[in-house]
């Protein structure tokens, strides 16, 4: 321990001193975008340092100007909602400059989202969860963003010709808690995915993954959702359904507990039994089910040898 400290103690004589000295070398040699910096703006912020908060957020204003992520400027606008939404815990003179910066950072995000359509099937879980992420900042008004930006931004992206399913449920959920979608609509967008071409319907579960990811209170609301579902799931072969299983688990984690016992019921109700006959059923554990195929495997290689059924069988 001693060792560390004399080892840091060129950074300053005493822990404030030094603690700035390493924000500042920190952000010189390592910070290269605006979501790193708003993070140590925020370190700052909890420590009290009224010097490196005015450094870092010289520094943040340029990176937020030279950012063209995506992914980095949702973060900073994070970092920097958390900063304003405390603000009244530390009386620091420079909250307008923060204020400043949010919505000049939203704006910047507002503009990249149009180009989102041909995102990954692989980042599509990091994408929703940012757009999830600027909806909630809007739409929880601790500081008055222009939600139409958001709204219309959603919209463009939705009239490209081509995008990513999950994207594209999560945007119509986005839009439907904004009170700018109608349920049918959605519906009938989710019944083009299942009733398009045999690869269209296999980015169904992508999009109920962004769909119910905003907006899961969809699928009580609307019927013919769950239905469109069950029509889906019952059409794929047994090899197609391993593959989307991962999409449709994704999709609906995102229910609690008493929610799934309601979607379980209703489609229990569809099939003319209930949820309690499948509670009395008794469940069979691995073990016992692997001894099961042991036994049936032995009883195969039985017969061959006896002749009782052919060898190629």
């Amino acid at each position: 321990m001693d060792s560390i400290l004399i080892e840091n103690s060129v950074y300053g004589g005493t822990l404030k001193e030094a603690c700035t000295s390493l924000i500042k070398k920190e952000i010189s040699e390592s910070a290269k975008n605006s979501s790193s910096i708003s993070k140590m703006l925020v370190q700052a912020f909890n420590m009290g340092l009224d010097e490196i908060f005015n450094f870092t957020i010289s520094s943040l204003k340029k990176n937020i100007t030279e950012d063209g992520s995506f992914y980095s400027l949702v973060e900073c606008l994070y970092y920097l909602n958390h900063i304003y939404g405390v603000r009244e815990l530390y009386l620091m003179d420079c909250m307008n400059e923060i204020e400043n910066m949010i919505f000049y950072a939203y704006s910047k995000i507002c503009i990249l989202i149009s180009d989102m359509n041909s995102i990954n099937e692989e980042e599509t879980v990091k994408a929703v969860n940012c757009l999830k992420e600027v909806f909630n900042i809007v739409f929880n008004r601790e500081i008055k963003l222009d939600s139409t930006l958001f709204k219309e931004a959603l919209f463009s992206l939705l009239r490209k010709n081509s995008i990513n399913a999950g994207i594209e449920g999560a945007s119509y959920g986005i839009l439907y808690g904004f009170g700018e979608m109608e349920v049918n609509k959605i519906a009938k967008t989710l019944e083009g995915y299942i009733m398009g071409t045999k690869d269209e319907a296999l980015k169904a579960p992508l999009f109920l993954n962004g769909l119910f990811s905003t907006a899961r209170d969809l699928i009580f609301v609307e019927d013919s959702i769950l239905k469109s579902i069950d029509k889906f799931v019952g059409n794929v072969s047994e090899e197609e359904f391993i593959r989307i299983v991962p999409n449709l688990r994704i999709a609906f984690s995102y229910f609690i507990p008493r929610e799934i016992d309601e979607i379980g019921e209703r489609v229990a109700q569809a099939y003319g039994t209930s949820k309690s006959h499948f509670d009395e059923l008794v469940t069979i554990s691995p073990e016992i089910l692997k001894f099961g195929e042991e036994i049936d495997k032995y009883a195969v290689s039985k017969m061959k040898q006896m002749g009782i059924i052919s060898s190629d069988s």
